[in-house]
């Protein structure tokens, strides 16, 4: 905020509008005599002086005409400049504007916003942080920063990105799909983006609870992929990773209100009843395979 001027670089501050003079100017700040010189000492007695190495050519004579349309209602008062923080309404820096700037660019991100608002487990908060980042370790990933190892789906061998880990894996697929059939969905989500905008919108009925169930649903999906790539242990079947995820909804239900807490057991009932019928028809169509043998 510019009073006196004195504190205050003319062509490499910013102190009118959202920009720099020597970016919006560039011709005359390439020819200017002085590139650092103070705003205080470009006014004089009500009028604005400022020293050239040349005469104008046409285009400098252009900028200039705008310079001075810009500084037409400029005053140079008796008071020292101030620095005024613009994240925050009331013009002081604080940390947490800093930290949003750095993370979102100055733009208050809602999904993350509510994310760290909900009651899933911190771990899993982190968790979902990074995948909404787009900064889980996928095979993908650590290609990218010259890992040596195989950037590939072990089950699919095609490049393990994250929306291949978490919605196109074999695994994924059908962990989506017996969703899909157990809740009444018309169709399982395609991609992390479909996911977001379809499934978990913003302002949705539910939203907290959902996010709570489809983050305990993923985590069994991280936790299965973790134990196939890393440790080379691959479930028995993949109803293995619905029952996990089941496990988990049971460990950390305690965390909901108790309204969600009873409509989670709703969606609970749903799964388990699908889960438990495609168990029996499982193992008839087995049996019935081994008697035709």
């Amino acid at each position: 905020m510019v009073n006196n001027g004195k504190k205050t670089k003319f062509w490499e501050n910013i102190w009118i509008n959202d920009y720099k003079f020597c970016d919006k100017f560039p011709k005359l700040y390439a020819c200017c005599e002085n590139k650092e010189i103070l705003v205080g000492d470009c006014w004089d007695n009500g009028n604005w002086n400022i020293n050239f190495r040349r005469t104008f050519g046409h285009l400098e004579v252009k900028e200039w005409e705008s310079l001075m349309l810009e500084l037409a209602n400029v005053q140079i008062g008796g008071d020292e400049d101030k620095v005024k923080w613009k994240m925050e309404k009331s013009g002081l820096y604080s940390t947490k504007s800093m930290y949003r700037l750095l993370s979102f660019e100055g733009v208050i991100n809602k999904w993350l916003q509510k994310l760290w608002n909900n009651r899933t487990p911190t771990k899993l908060k982190v968790f979902l942080w990074l995948l909404f980042q787009n900064r889980l370790q996928s095979g993908e990933a650590l290609k990218k920063k010259h890992w040596k190892g195989d950037g590939r789906c072990i089950l699919c061998r095609v490049v393990e990105s994250v929306d291949h880990i978490f919605f196109e894996c074999v695994i994924s697929s059908f962990v989506w799909c017996s969703c899909m059939e157990a809740l009444g969905w018309d169709r399982p989500p395609a991609n992390l983006a479909d996911f977001l905008s379809n499934w978990l919108p913003l302002g949705c009925n539910d939203y907290h609870l959902k996010l709570f169930h489809f983050a305990v649903v993923m985590w069994a999906i991280w936790v299965n992929r973790n134990k196939m790539t890393i440790e080379k242990k691959f479930p028995a079947s993949p109803i293995d990773v619905l029952y996990k995820a089941d496990m988990f909804l049971q460990q950390w239900r305690i965390l909901l209100q108790d309204d969600d807490r009873q409509k989670l057991e709703t969606y609970r009932n749903l799964s388990m009843r699908w889960l438990k019928n495609f168990s029996t028809r499982a193992r008839h169509n087995t049996a019935e395979d081994l008697s035709l043998d």
